[in-house]
């Protein structure tokens, strides 16, 4: 479904694919780059203090809000200083489907 939404406001908006992402400035990449390691770290080094096995969902909703963290900085910057291009457009259906998918895994994932 993420996908055909994805697809269809693409062709729409006449989007085209960006491969690899194009960032908006050399700071927003840095900052991207940045981020994106602190987050990483942080998601290992919760895995290493936590038992990974024994806490894997909370590990699990734990990854998924630091990609958040990372997409909300990447929304801003797109809304902000690239408007125009409407690429921001589908951020924002990443944006929902992440917290989607969040919400759907704390529904039926059970948190041991």
């Amino acid at each position: 479904m993420y996908l055909v939404i994805r697809y269809f406001l693409r062709k729409k908006l006449g989007i085209p694919r960006e491969y690899p992402y194009r960032y908006i400035s050399k700071k927003h990449k840095t900052v991207e780059i940045v981020l994106s390691a602190v987050c990483y770290a942080a998601f290992l080094a919760v895995c290493i203090i936590f038992d990974w096995y024994r806490y894997r969902y909370i590990n699990f909703y734990f990854f998924g809000l630091l990609g958040l963290v990372v997409q909300s900085f990447r929304l801003f910057m797109e809304i902000k200083y690239n408007k125009e291009s409407k690429h921001y457009l589908l951020s924002l259906v990443d944006y929902f489907f992440t917290i989607f998918m969040l919400i759907a895994g704390l529904i039926f994932l059970p948190l041991k």
